[in-house]
This record gives structure tokens, sequence and C-alpha cells, in this order.
């Protein structure tokens, strides 16, 4: 991961499990209430439509592209919590967003879609509550989605850098005289 350190430079920070833990918390405690905060202005015509594709998704599943996954993912943790009036959570969640991409750039590319992926119904929970004006359970769901996704994205990335050892670019490669 590329950053910018307290003097505006750029440095590249490893994705380690201890990071990849301190995202994680961060989802865990602002997701929900930015989805709570959200609910009253997501568009219900809108919030109808993601809910089909999530039913539709669920229907075919394993039979689903990468980009159909990640845009089940963006219903949810991207638009959906993009209507949140506080933009000061939404900057706070932007550094957090991070660990959406990892599954997306594993799944489907170094491995395959697993027999098993809960997440589609998981979101669909969320949805169901969203529909019923029940934003605490909504809330709940979606913190509960959250926590239960990080022992496999730690998972997927500990199985990924075990079977694929990038070679050393030539600009980093000692030189010996």
């Amino acid at each position: 991961i590329t950053e910018k350190d307290e003097r505006m430079r750029w440095t590249l920070v490893p994705l380690d499990e201890q990071r990849m833990r301190d995202l994680h918390d961060i989802r865990v405690a602002l997701e929900p209430l930015a989805l709570s905060q959200a609910a009253p202005f997501i568009p219900p015509a809108e919030r109808g439509a993601m809910t089909q594709r999530l039913e539709e998704a669920l229907a075919v599943y394993p039979d689903l592209s990468v980009e159909a996954m990640d845009d089940l993912e963006t219903d949810l943790h991207i638009t959906c919590l993009g209507y949140c009036p506080n933009r000061e959570l939404l900057i706070a969640l932007r550094r957090a967003r991070f660990m959406l991409n990892v599954s997306k750039h594993i799944i489907g590319v170094s491995h395959r879609m697993p027999a098993d992926e809960p997440f589609i119904a998981e979101h669909l929970a969320v949805f169901r509550a969203l529909d019923v004006d029940d934003r605490a359970r909504a809330a709940e769901t979606l913190r509960h989605h959250i926590t239960v996704s990080l022992p496999k994205v730690i998972g997927r990335v500990a199985e990924l850098r075990a079977a694929h050892r990038p070679d050393m670019p030539a600009y980093a490669t000692p030189v010996t005289r």
C-alpha cells in the first residue's frame, strides 16, 4: 500500500496481518454507523435494484465473474454508505476501503471461487433489514458481516503469499562490484 507520510513523502506500507486487522477495526466501528445514517437517504428504487442483483447472484453462485462480485460489494459498502450525510465519517472510512479490494484481486484471479461464499446472503440480510426500516438490525448485520470476513481475507492473503513469490525487479537487485 502506498501512502503519504506527515512530510508528504510517498512510502510503501506492508499489508501484513496486523495492518489488515487494524483496517478491519475501522470498518467494524464505522460502516454500521454510516449505514444507519445513510438508510433514510438511499432511494428505494436503487435499493430494490441492489437487492435484485443479490438475489440473482445467489441463484447462480459460483458462476459469477469477479466484476459481478465486486459490483455487489460496491453496492453495499460504497454506494449505500455514500448516502451517509456525515462526510467526515466517509472520509475516515476511505482509508479502510482498501480491504474491499484485497479479495477482489485474489478470488477468480489467483484463486478459484470458493464453493461457499456467504457474503451474498449476508448482504441480502442487510438489505432485508433496510427494506423494513430496521436500521439497528441492518447495522448489526453489517457489523457481523465485516467481522466474519476478516479471517477469510487473512487466509487468502497468506495463501497468495505462499503460492506466489514475485521476482525481484532489476532496479531493486543489489549491485555487486
